[in-house]
Protein backbone atom coordinates (compact mmCIF):
# COMPACT_ATOMS: atom_id res chain seq x y z
CA UNK A 1 0.00 0.00 0.00
CA UNK A 2 3.03 2.34 0.26
CA UNK A 3 3.08 2.81 -3.51
CA UNK A 4 -0.42 1.97 -4.77
CA UNK A 5 0.31 3.47 -8.18
CA UNK A 6 2.60 0.51 -8.83
CA UNK A 7 -0.57 -1.58 -9.12
CA UNK A 8 -1.57 0.25 -12.30
CA UNK A 9 -0.05 -2.51 -14.39
CA UNK A 10 -2.26 -5.20 -12.80
CA UNK A 11 -5.36 -6.43 -14.65
CA UNK A 12 -8.72 -5.22 -13.35
CA UNK A 13 -9.69 -8.72 -12.17
CA UNK A 14 -6.55 -8.96 -10.03
CA UNK A 15 -7.10 -5.52 -8.53
CA UNK A 16 -10.70 -6.36 -7.65
CA UNK A 17 -9.58 -9.62 -6.09
CA UNK A 18 -7.07 -7.75 -3.92
CA UNK A 19 -9.75 -5.29 -2.85
CA UNK A 20 -12.17 -8.10 -2.03
CA UNK A 21 -9.57 -9.92 0.04
CA UNK A 22 -8.71 -6.69 1.82
CA UNK A 23 -12.37 -6.10 2.67
CA UNK A 24 -12.92 -9.68 3.86
CA UNK A 25 -9.81 -9.51 6.04
CA UNK A 26 -11.23 -6.41 7.71
CA UNK A 27 -14.50 -7.99 8.78
CA UNK A 28 -15.35 -8.22 12.43
CA UNK A 29 -15.92 -11.78 13.56
CA UNK A 30 -18.64 -11.14 16.11
CA UNK A 31 -21.58 -13.37 15.30
CA UNK A 32 -24.33 -11.40 13.59
CA UNK A 33 -21.91 -8.48 13.04
CA UNK A 34 -19.52 -10.60 11.01
CA UNK A 35 -20.10 -8.60 7.83
CA UNK A 36 -19.57 -5.11 9.26
CA UNK A 37 -16.35 -3.42 8.15
CA UNK A 38 -14.18 -1.92 10.84
CA UNK A 39 -13.99 1.86 10.86
CA UNK A 40 -10.22 1.94 10.35
CA UNK A 41 -10.52 -0.40 7.36
CA UNK A 42 -13.10 1.85 5.71
CA UNK A 43 -10.92 4.89 6.41
CA UNK A 44 -8.05 3.14 4.63
CA UNK A 45 -10.30 2.45 1.65
CA UNK A 46 -11.21 6.14 1.49
CA UNK A 47 -7.56 7.17 1.58
CA UNK A 48 -6.72 4.52 -0.98
CA UNK A 49 -8.97 5.96 -3.65
CA UNK A 50 -7.36 9.38 -3.17
CA UNK A 51 -3.87 8.16 -4.06
CA UNK A 52 -4.74 5.78 -6.84
CA UNK A 53 -6.94 7.20 -9.57
CA UNK A 54 -7.41 3.89 -11.27
CA UNK A 55 -8.73 2.36 -8.07
CA UNK A 56 -11.30 5.10 -7.61
CA UNK A 57 -13.66 3.37 -10.02
CA UNK A 58 -12.70 -0.21 -9.20
CA UNK A 59 -13.16 0.38 -5.49
CA UNK A 60 -16.89 0.81 -5.84
CA UNK A 61 -17.32 -2.28 -7.96
CA UNK A 62 -17.23 -4.18 -4.68
CA UNK A 63 -20.81 -5.47 -4.50
CA UNK A 64 -21.25 -5.29 -0.73
CA UNK A 65 -20.68 -2.71 1.97
CA UNK A 66 -21.19 -2.99 5.71
CA UNK A 67 -20.94 -0.06 8.09
CA UNK A 68 -21.42 0.30 11.81
CA UNK A 69 -22.73 3.62 13.09
CA UNK A 70 -21.98 4.52 16.70
CA UNK A 71 -21.42 8.24 16.56
CA UNK A 72 -20.76 11.33 14.41
CA UNK A 73 -17.31 10.15 13.31
CA UNK A 74 -18.75 6.95 11.87
CA UNK A 75 -21.45 8.88 10.06
CA UNK A 76 -19.00 11.39 8.58
CA UNK A 77 -16.88 8.53 7.30
CA UNK A 78 -19.87 6.83 5.71
CA UNK A 79 -21.12 10.06 4.12
CA UNK A 80 -17.63 10.72 2.74
CA UNK A 81 -17.43 7.17 1.42
CA UNK A 82 -20.85 7.29 -0.24
CA UNK A 83 -20.17 10.75 -1.68
CA UNK A 84 -17.42 9.27 -3.87
CA UNK A 85 -19.45 6.24 -4.89
CA UNK A 86 -20.86 6.28 -8.43
CA UNK A 87 -23.62 3.90 -7.36
CA UNK A 88 -22.22 0.43 -7.92
CA UNK A 89 -23.34 -0.96 -4.57
CA UNK A 90 -25.57 -4.02 -4.76
CA UNK A 91 -25.90 -4.84 -1.07
CA UNK A 92 -25.73 -2.47 1.89
CA UNK A 93 -25.76 -3.38 5.58
CA UNK A 94 -26.02 -0.67 8.20
CA UNK A 95 -25.71 -1.31 11.92
CA UNK A 96 -27.20 1.54 13.97
CA UNK A 97 -26.69 2.22 17.66
CA UNK A 98 -29.83 3.28 19.53
CA UNK A 99 -27.77 5.95 21.30
CA UNK A 100 -27.09 7.79 18.05
CA UNK A 101 -29.70 9.31 15.79
CA UNK A 102 -28.92 9.34 12.10
CA UNK A 103 -28.88 12.79 10.53
CA UNK A 104 -31.06 13.84 7.57
CA UNK A 105 -27.85 14.28 5.56
CA UNK A 106 -27.04 10.59 5.91
CA UNK A 107 -30.52 9.51 4.88
CA UNK A 108 -30.38 11.83 1.87
CA UNK A 109 -26.93 10.51 0.93
CA UNK A 110 -28.13 6.91 1.14
CA UNK A 111 -31.02 7.72 -1.14
CA UNK A 112 -28.74 9.47 -3.59
CA UNK A 113 -26.14 6.76 -4.08
CA UNK A 114 -28.17 3.57 -3.85
CA UNK A 115 -30.04 3.73 -7.12
CA UNK A 116 -28.64 0.35 -8.15
CA UNK A 117 -29.00 -1.23 -4.70
CA UNK A 118 -30.50 -4.72 -4.76
CA UNK A 119 -30.51 -5.58 -1.05
CA UNK A 120 -30.76 -3.35 2.02
CA UNK A 121 -30.27 -4.59 5.58
CA UNK A 122 -30.72 -2.28 8.57
CA UNK A 123 -29.78 -3.51 12.05
CA UNK A 124 -30.62 -1.30 15.02
CA UNK A 125 -28.58 -2.38 18.02
CA UNK A 126 -30.36 -2.46 21.34
CA UNK A 127 -29.16 -0.14 24.07
CA UNK A 128 -28.64 -2.38 27.14
CA UNK A 129 -29.58 0.54 29.41
CA UNK A 130 -32.82 1.26 27.57
CA UNK A 131 -35.92 -0.88 27.58
CA UNK A 132 -37.43 -2.16 24.35
CA UNK A 133 -40.34 0.27 24.68
CA UNK A 134 -37.96 3.25 24.58
CA UNK A 135 -36.29 1.91 21.44
CA UNK A 136 -39.68 1.57 19.76
CA UNK A 137 -41.14 4.89 20.86
CA UNK A 138 -38.03 6.84 19.88
CA UNK A 139 -36.90 5.50 16.49
CA UNK A 140 -33.49 6.81 15.54
CA UNK A 141 -33.92 6.22 11.83
CA UNK A 142 -36.90 6.99 9.60
CA UNK A 143 -37.08 3.75 7.65
CA UNK A 144 -40.24 4.75 5.82
CA UNK A 145 -38.58 7.95 4.57
CA UNK A 146 -35.60 5.93 3.37
CA UNK A 147 -37.83 3.48 1.51
CA UNK A 148 -39.76 6.32 -0.09
CA UNK A 149 -36.51 7.86 -1.31
CA UNK A 150 -35.50 4.57 -2.90
CA UNK A 151 -38.86 3.79 -4.46
CA UNK A 152 -39.00 5.89 -7.65
CA UNK A 153 -37.50 3.73 -10.36
CA UNK A 154 -35.36 1.84 -7.86
CA UNK A 155 -33.94 -1.64 -8.26
CA UNK A 156 -34.21 -2.63 -4.59
CA UNK A 157 -35.49 -6.20 -4.29
CA UNK A 158 -34.77 -7.32 -0.71
CA UNK A 159 -35.35 -5.43 2.54
CA UNK A 160 -34.28 -6.75 5.96
CA UNK A 161 -34.97 -4.78 9.14
CA UNK A 162 -33.55 -6.34 12.30
CA UNK A 163 -33.59 -5.72 16.05
CA UNK A 164 -35.86 -3.17 17.70
CA UNK A 165 -36.97 -1.42 14.55
CA UNK A 166 -40.17 0.58 14.50
CA UNK A 167 -41.86 1.23 11.18
CA UNK A 168 -43.91 4.04 12.67
CA UNK A 169 -43.61 7.20 10.59
CA UNK A 170 -45.48 10.39 9.85
CA UNK A 171 -44.97 9.76 6.17
CA UNK A 172 -47.10 7.54 3.98
CA UNK A 173 -45.27 4.63 2.43
CA UNK A 174 -45.05 4.97 -1.33
CA UNK A 175 -45.45 2.01 -3.71
CA UNK A 176 -42.41 -0.26 -3.93
CA UNK A 177 -43.01 -2.36 -7.05
CA UNK A 178 -39.43 -3.65 -7.16
CA UNK A 179 -39.54 -5.27 -3.69
CA UNK A 180 -39.65 -9.08 -3.90
CA UNK A 181 -38.44 -10.14 -0.43
CA UNK A 182 -39.22 -8.62 2.98
CA UNK A 183 -37.68 -9.80 6.27
CA UNK A 184 -38.65 -8.28 9.63
CA UNK A 185 -36.89 -9.49 12.79
CA UNK A 186 -37.51 -8.20 16.34
CA UNK A 187 -39.55 -5.36 14.90
CA UNK A 188 -42.69 -3.64 16.13
CA UNK A 189 -45.47 -3.46 13.59
CA UNK A 190 -49.25 -3.19 13.79
CA UNK A 191 -51.78 -5.16 11.76
CA UNK A 192 -52.65 -2.09 9.68
CA UNK A 193 -48.99 -1.30 8.99
CA UNK A 194 -48.30 -4.86 7.86
CA UNK A 195 -51.23 -4.74 5.46
CA UNK A 196 -50.05 -1.35 4.20
CA UNK A 197 -46.61 -2.77 3.48
CA UNK A 198 -48.00 -5.74 1.56
CA UNK A 199 -50.28 -3.40 -0.38
CA UNK A 200 -47.32 -1.17 -1.28
CA UNK A 201 -45.32 -4.19 -2.49
CA UNK A 202 -47.54 -5.51 -5.30
CA UNK A 203 -44.84 -7.96 -6.46
CA UNK A 204 -43.86 -9.31 -3.04
CA UNK A 205 -42.76 -12.97 -3.28
CA UNK A 206 -41.46 -13.86 0.20
CA UNK A 207 -42.41 -12.51 3.64
CA UNK A 208 -40.54 -13.55 6.81
CA UNK A 209 -41.64 -12.30 10.24
CA UNK A 210 -39.46 -13.35 13.17
CA UNK A 211 -40.31 -12.19 16.70
CA UNK A 212 -42.49 -9.39 15.40
CA UNK A 213 -44.51 -7.63 18.09
CA UNK A 214 -47.73 -5.67 17.77
CA UNK A 215 -49.74 -8.15 15.68
CA UNK A 216 -53.14 -9.19 17.06
CA UNK A 217 -55.83 -9.98 14.49
CA UNK A 218 -53.68 -10.31 11.42
CA UNK A 219 -54.77 -10.51 7.81
CA UNK A 220 -52.12 -11.21 5.19
CA UNK A 221 -53.67 -10.58 1.81
CA UNK A 222 -51.19 -10.65 -1.05
CA UNK A 223 -52.03 -12.40 -4.33
CA UNK A 224 -48.40 -12.61 -5.61
CA UNK A 225 -46.98 -13.92 -2.29
CA UNK A 226 -45.30 -17.31 -2.80
CA UNK A 227 -43.51 -18.01 0.51
CA UNK A 228 -44.57 -17.03 4.04
CA UNK A 229 -42.73 -17.70 7.31
CA UNK A 230 -43.81 -16.57 10.78
CA UNK A 231 -41.46 -17.90 13.44
CA UNK A 232 -41.03 -17.55 17.22
CA UNK A 233 -42.05 -14.56 19.25
CA UNK A 234 -45.49 -13.35 20.37
CA UNK A 235 -47.94 -14.72 17.85
CA UNK A 236 -51.13 -12.97 16.71
CA UNK A 237 -54.34 -14.13 18.35
CA UNK A 238 -55.78 -14.89 14.95
CA UNK A 239 -54.13 -15.22 11.57
CA UNK A 240 -55.93 -15.15 8.23
CA UNK A 241 -54.00 -15.75 5.04
CA UNK A 242 -55.38 -15.02 1.60
CA UNK A 243 -52.71 -15.61 -1.03
CA UNK A 244 -53.64 -17.35 -4.25
CA UNK A 245 -50.01 -17.82 -5.36
CA UNK A 246 -48.73 -19.11 -2.00
CA UNK A 247 -46.84 -22.41 -2.40
CA UNK A 248 -44.77 -22.63 0.83
CA UNK A 249 -45.75 -21.67 4.37
CA UNK A 250 -43.91 -22.09 7.69
CA UNK A 251 -45.92 -21.07 10.75
CA UNK A 252 -45.61 -21.07 14.51
CA UNK A 253 -49.15 -19.91 15.07
CA UNK A 254 -51.49 -18.74 17.79
CA UNK A 255 -55.09 -19.65 18.53
CA UNK A 256 -56.93 -19.32 15.22
CA UNK A 257 -55.72 -20.05 11.71
CA UNK A 258 -57.60 -19.47 8.48
CA UNK A 259 -55.92 -20.22 5.17
CA UNK A 260 -57.13 -19.51 1.65
CA UNK A 261 -54.24 -20.66 -0.54
CA UNK A 262 -55.33 -23.06 -3.29
CA UNK A 263 -51.78 -23.48 -4.63
CA UNK A 264 -50.16 -24.27 -1.27
CA UNK A 265 -47.79 -27.24 -1.66
CA UNK A 266 -45.48 -27.16 1.39
CA UNK A 267 -46.84 -26.49 4.89
CA UNK A 268 -44.78 -26.39 8.11
CA UNK A 269 -46.50 -25.86 11.47
CA UNK A 270 -44.82 -25.63 14.85
CA UNK A 271 -45.85 -25.25 18.50
CA UNK A 272 -48.95 -27.38 18.21
CA UNK A 273 -52.07 -26.82 16.17
CA UNK A 274 -54.51 -23.97 16.79
CA UNK A 275 -58.21 -23.96 16.18
CA UNK A 276 -58.37 -24.60 12.47
CA UNK A 277 -60.82 -22.94 10.15
CA UNK A 278 -60.92 -24.84 6.87
CA UNK A 279 -62.58 -23.14 3.94
CA UNK A 280 -61.60 -25.89 1.54
CA UNK A 281 -59.26 -28.84 1.30
CA UNK A 282 -55.64 -27.92 0.72
CA UNK A 283 -53.59 -29.23 -2.15
CA UNK A 284 -50.58 -29.67 0.15
CA UNK A 285 -48.09 -32.34 -0.91
CA UNK A 286 -45.51 -31.89 1.89
CA UNK A 287 -46.56 -31.49 5.53
CA UNK A 288 -44.01 -30.82 8.31
CA UNK A 289 -45.03 -30.69 11.98
CA UNK A 290 -42.64 -29.33 14.61
CA UNK A 291 -42.93 -28.65 18.33
CA UNK A 292 -42.84 -30.11 21.81
CA UNK A 293 -46.36 -31.48 22.05
CA UNK A 294 -48.84 -32.77 19.49
CA UNK A 295 -52.21 -34.46 19.82
CA UNK A 296 -53.09 -37.20 17.38
CA UNK A 297 -56.55 -35.71 16.83
CA UNK A 298 -54.94 -32.51 15.55
CA UNK A 299 -52.70 -34.46 13.20
CA UNK A 300 -55.70 -36.36 11.90
CA UNK A 301 -57.51 -33.04 11.32
CA UNK A 302 -54.62 -31.80 9.20
CA UNK A 303 -54.45 -35.02 7.22
CA UNK A 304 -58.15 -34.81 6.43
CA UNK A 305 -57.68 -31.42 4.77
CA UNK A 306 -54.56 -32.62 2.88
CA UNK A 307 -55.84 -35.60 0.88
CA UNK A 308 -53.13 -35.23 -1.78
CA UNK A 309 -50.29 -35.50 0.73
CA UNK A 310 -47.22 -37.36 -0.54
CA UNK A 311 -44.67 -36.52 2.20
CA UNK A 312 -45.16 -36.33 5.97
CA UNK A 313 -42.55 -35.16 8.49
CA UNK A 314 -43.37 -35.13 12.24
CA UNK A 315 -40.68 -34.04 14.70
CA UNK A 316 -41.86 -34.02 18.32
CA UNK A 317 -39.38 -33.09 21.03
CA UNK A 318 -41.55 -34.61 23.76
CA UNK A 319 -43.79 -37.66 23.77
CA UNK A 320 -47.08 -37.37 21.98
CA UNK A 321 -50.32 -37.14 23.90
CA UNK A 322 -52.40 -40.25 24.73
CA UNK A 323 -53.58 -41.97 21.58
CA UNK A 324 -50.18 -43.09 20.29
CA UNK A 325 -51.50 -46.65 20.15
CA UNK A 326 -53.61 -45.74 17.15
CA UNK A 327 -52.04 -47.61 14.21
CA UNK A 328 -50.29 -45.46 11.65
CA UNK A 329 -52.46 -46.77 8.84
CA UNK A 330 -55.57 -45.47 10.64
CA UNK A 331 -54.59 -41.81 10.49
CA UNK A 332 -52.21 -41.81 7.53
CA UNK A 333 -52.72 -44.09 4.57
CA UNK A 334 -56.49 -44.36 4.85
CA UNK A 335 -56.74 -40.55 4.80
CA UNK A 336 -53.82 -39.88 2.45
CA UNK A 337 -53.42 -42.88 0.13
CA UNK A 338 -50.74 -41.14 -1.96
CA UNK A 339 -48.19 -40.85 0.86
CA UNK A 340 -44.81 -42.22 -0.22
CA UNK A 341 -42.39 -40.41 2.10
CA UNK A 342 -42.58 -40.43 5.89
CA UNK A 343 -40.34 -39.04 8.61
CA UNK A 344 -41.36 -39.41 12.25
CA UNK A 345 -39.48 -38.53 15.43
CA UNK A 346 -41.38 -40.01 18.36
CA UNK A 347 -39.32 -40.12 21.52
CA UNK A 348 -36.38 -42.50 21.14
CA UNK A 349 -37.68 -44.08 17.94
CA UNK A 350 -37.14 -42.13 14.77
CA UNK A 351 -38.23 -42.88 11.24
CA UNK A 352 -35.64 -40.92 9.32
CA UNK A 353 -37.25 -41.04 5.93
CA UNK A 354 -39.33 -43.20 3.69
CA UNK A 355 -39.21 -43.41 -0.05
CA UNK A 356 -40.06 -46.03 -2.62
CA UNK A 357 -36.55 -45.62 -4.07
CA UNK A 358 -34.66 -46.11 -0.80
CA UNK A 359 -34.71 -49.91 -0.65
CA UNK A 360 -33.88 -52.04 -3.68
CA UNK A 361 -35.98 -55.09 -4.38
CA UNK A 362 -34.90 -58.66 -5.03
CA UNK A 363 -32.56 -59.27 -8.02
CA UNK A 364 -31.71 -55.58 -8.19
CA UNK A 365 -35.21 -54.50 -9.20
CA UNK A 366 -36.81 -51.59 -7.41
CA UNK A 367 -40.20 -52.41 -5.97
CA UNK A 368 -43.04 -49.84 -6.11
CA UNK A 369 -43.67 -50.03 -2.38
CA UNK A 370 -43.82 -47.93 0.74
CA UNK A 371 -40.45 -48.30 2.43
CA UNK A 372 -39.24 -46.98 5.76
CA UNK A 373 -35.90 -46.06 7.24
CA UNK A 374 -35.97 -46.32 11.07
CA UNK A 375 -33.23 -45.32 13.48
CA UNK A 376 -32.91 -46.10 17.20
CA UNK A 377 -30.11 -45.16 19.58
CA UNK A 378 -29.35 -48.49 21.20
CA UNK A 379 -31.74 -51.36 21.83
CA UNK A 380 -33.62 -51.20 25.11
CA UNK A 381 -36.87 -52.67 26.35
CA UNK A 382 -38.62 -49.45 25.31
CA UNK A 383 -37.20 -49.36 21.80
CA UNK A 384 -37.97 -53.05 21.29
CA UNK A 385 -41.61 -52.42 22.19
CA UNK A 386 -41.77 -49.48 19.80
CA UNK A 387 -40.14 -51.46 17.00
CA UNK A 388 -42.61 -54.28 17.59
CA UNK A 389 -45.49 -51.81 17.48
CA UNK A 390 -44.43 -50.38 14.12
CA UNK A 391 -43.73 -53.80 12.63
CA UNK A 392 -47.25 -54.94 13.48
CA UNK A 393 -49.26 -51.79 12.82
CA UNK A 394 -47.58 -49.91 9.99
CA UNK A 395 -48.38 -50.49 6.35
CA UNK A 396 -44.76 -50.51 5.24
CA UNK A 397 -43.88 -53.13 2.68
CA UNK A 398 -40.14 -52.90 3.30
CA UNK A 399 -37.97 -51.14 5.82
CA UNK A 400 -34.39 -50.63 6.88
CA UNK A 401 -33.71 -50.58 10.62
CA UNK A 402 -30.64 -48.61 11.71
CA UNK A 403 -29.34 -49.19 15.25
CA UNK A 404 -26.67 -46.95 16.77
CA UNK A 405 -24.21 -48.33 19.28
CA UNK A 406 -21.05 -47.22 21.06
CA UNK A 407 -19.11 -50.37 20.07
CA UNK A 408 -19.27 -53.44 17.87
CA UNK A 409 -19.92 -55.81 20.84
CA UNK A 410 -22.85 -53.64 21.91
CA UNK A 411 -24.30 -53.90 18.44
CA UNK A 412 -23.81 -57.67 18.41
CA UNK A 413 -25.90 -57.83 21.57
CA UNK A 414 -28.50 -55.55 20.01
CA UNK A 415 -28.53 -57.70 16.88
CA UNK A 416 -29.32 -60.75 18.98
CA UNK A 417 -32.25 -59.00 20.64
CA UNK A 418 -33.58 -57.88 17.27
CA UNK A 419 -33.20 -61.37 15.82
CA UNK A 420 -35.26 -62.78 18.70
CA UNK A 421 -37.92 -60.17 18.03
CA UNK A 422 -38.00 -60.83 14.29
CA UNK A 423 -38.39 -64.57 14.84
CA UNK A 424 -41.76 -63.78 16.40
CA UNK A 425 -42.70 -61.58 13.45
CA UNK A 426 -43.27 -64.21 10.79
CA UNK A 427 -44.35 -61.69 8.17
CA UNK A 428 -40.95 -60.00 8.11
CA UNK A 429 -37.92 -61.49 6.36
CA UNK A 430 -34.40 -60.11 6.86
CA UNK A 431 -32.66 -59.61 3.53
CA UNK A 432 -29.33 -58.19 4.72
CA UNK A 433 -27.45 -57.25 7.91
CA UNK A 434 -24.54 -54.78 7.68
CA UNK A 435 -22.21 -53.32 10.34
CA UNK A 436 -20.55 -49.99 9.46
CA UNK A 437 -18.80 -47.22 11.47
CA UNK A 438 -21.04 -44.21 12.06
CA UNK A 439 -18.25 -41.93 10.80
CA UNK A 440 -14.61 -42.54 9.85
CA UNK A 441 -12.47 -42.57 12.97
CA UNK A 442 -15.43 -42.78 15.34
CA UNK A 443 -15.94 -45.56 17.87
CA UNK A 444 -19.69 -45.47 17.28
CA UNK A 445 -21.08 -48.13 14.97
CA UNK A 446 -24.30 -48.72 13.08
CA UNK A 447 -26.09 -51.90 12.15
CA UNK A 448 -28.36 -51.90 9.10
CA UNK A 449 -31.11 -54.51 8.85
CA UNK A 450 -32.96 -54.55 5.54
CA UNK A 451 -36.31 -56.33 5.88
CA UNK A 452 -39.16 -57.26 3.56
CA UNK A 453 -42.80 -57.59 4.57
CA UNK A 454 -43.68 -60.91 2.94
CA UNK A 455 -47.36 -60.54 3.79
CA UNK A 456 -47.66 -57.48 1.54
CA UNK A 457 -45.31 -58.38 -1.31
CA UNK A 458 -46.13 -61.25 -3.60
Amino acid sequence: MEDPCSFDLLPDAVVLDILSRFARASLQDQGAKAHILKWDACEQLIRLQLVCRRWQGLLFLLPELGWRLKGPADERGLVKFLARSPGFLRRLRLSLSTRYKASPELQARLAGVCGSLRELEMVQLRDPEAGPEQCLLEPHFDYVALLNSLSPGGALQTISFTSHVSLASRQTLLPLPSILHLNLTSAFISDNTLQTITDCCPNLRTLHLDYVRGLQDTLIQSPPLQSLKISTGPFPESLSIDATSLTSMDLSVGEMLSIAAPNLRTLTIGSGLPELEVRQQWNVSTLQLRGYYWIWDYIETLLRVCPNLTSLDIDVKNQLSPGVSVPIRTFLWELCPNVREVKLALGVLEILECSEDDVAGVSGERLPMRTGLFEVDGVTTTTLRQIEFFLRSASFEALQLVVLGSSRPALNKASGALAALLELEESWAVLEVTFVPACPGWTQWRIFLTMLNTSRVV
